[in-house]
Formats: structure tokens, C-alpha cells, sequence
């Protein structure tokens, strides 16, 4: 089993009349239980959470473990798109799975 993260997340955030954002994404592990979340096969223990700040190009980007990764295996992400521009204006959305 690897211990480096193996996925990427790269993206962009617009705002909803489509102007581009320097906000941040809050990528986080959930469904852990009273379990603490570890890379299988190892002692690393996963983390639970990631803000991925947009760089001047209005790109955020963030290395993961994927869901194969890690145990236990019912663990998925929850992302949080944030602007900057619209301080309140915030999309939340489960990926169940979504990292292979």
C-alpha cells in the first residue's frame, strides 16, 4: 500500500455570475466513526481536513489519500467551495466514493 497520497484535486471557484475567485476549498474526511482515520497498512494517520487556497492564477489544488487508502473504508470527502469575493456565499457537497 502506497503512504504518499495518490490523487490530486484541482480546481476553480467562480462566483454565480461566473467571475473568477481566489476563495478556497475545505476538503474533509468523514464517516470515520470513533475511528481515527490511518493509511492502511501503516502507522500514518490521515488527515481530516484540508484548505486549499487559491493561487493567483484562481486555482486551488490539494494532494490526498484516496478512499482505497485509507481505513476505514467507509471514509469519503465533503467539499466546501468558499468565495472570497462573497464573504457568506458557500457550496457544500458530498463526494461519496468519488476518489478510486
Amino acid at each position: 500500500m502506497p503512504t504518499s497520497p495518490a490523487y490530486t484535486l484541482t480546481g476553480s471557484i467562480y462566483t454565480p455570475g461566473g467571475i473568477a475567485d481566489v476563495g478556497y476549498a475545505l476538503i474533509e474526511l468523514v464517516n470515520y466513526g470513533d475511528f481515527v482515520p490511518y493509511v492502511s497498512g501503516t502507522c500514518v494517520i490521515a488527515e481530516t481536513s484540508i484548505k486549499a487556497i487559491c493561487n493567483s492564477s484562481e486555482i486551488f489544488s490539494a494532494v490526498l489519500f484516496g478512499n482505497d487508502q485509507i481505513t476505514p473504508s467507509t471514509t469519503y470527502y465533503v467539499v466546501t467551495l468558499v468565495s472570497k469575493r462573497w464573504h457568506d456565499f458557500q457550496i457544500r457537497s458530498p463526494f461519496a466514493h468519488w476518489l478510486w
